[in-house]
């Protein structure tokens, strides 16, 4: 009877099979700086978006999905289990660390 439980409550979405954050709303301007192409190695490149007060990340020419800041310069995707975080050096985005689930990418900037 408890494995019925467990069952209904995924369907019911009491559980949810990916951590959440809480998300923090940044204006168009501030999810600006974040926007460009970075590059993790020569088969693994990645573009960040913004359309609105929206930001999408892209990598390689799979379909853009959409990324939530949840603290500075630290963004995760609702869907999946993906965290993005941004690194500066005077003031300006020039590292990539992405990770999702045990894997850890990290690229450089190429064009902002």
């Amino acid at each position: 009877m408890k494995g019925c439980r467990v069952k209904a409550a995924f369907l019911f979405g009491l559980y949810k099979p990916y951590s959440y954050f809480d998300e923090k709303i940044l204006t168009p301007e501030a999810l600006e700086k974040y926007v460009g192409e970075y590059e993790v190695n020569a088969d693994y490149q990645v573009k960040i978006t913004r359309a609105g007060d929206h930001l999408f990340i892209q990598r390689n020419d799979q379909p853009r999905i959409e990324i939530f800041s949840y603290k500075p310069d630290t963004f995760f995707q609702k869907d999946d289990d993906i965290r993005i975080s941004f690194q500066k050096e005077n003031a300006i985005i020039n590292k990539i660390t992405i990770v999702e689930g045990l894997n850890t990418k990290k690229g450089d900037t190429i064009k902002m």
